[in-house]
């Protein structure tokens, strides 16, 4: 990342590429297609604290929010 902090955005992005990669374990050493939709659709994990699940009519991954504020340009999660 250089000198960026981390922030929303690449905790997104980490959590979106881990999905991807968990997903693509289950999938076995031959991937086809059909077998990769079936082990994303019907992933359920946590990843440390933050848990993603999955299902045929569900693909939000997480309904959770975070509320946060925004202090002297900083992003602070409240209580």
């Amino acid at each position: 990342m250089g000198d960026s902090a981390p922030g929303y955005a690449s905790l997104e992005g980490y959590l979106a590429a881990q999905v991807l990669v968990e997903a693509l374990r289950r999938s076995g050493p031959q991937l086809q297609r059909q077998r990769f939709i079936r082990e994303l659709s019907t992933l359920h994990k946590d990843f440390g604290g933050f848990t993603v699940s999955f299902a045929a009519d569900s693909h939000q991954a997480s309904s959770t929010v975070y509320l946060t504020r925004i202090s002297q340009g900083r992003a602070l999660p409240l209580p």
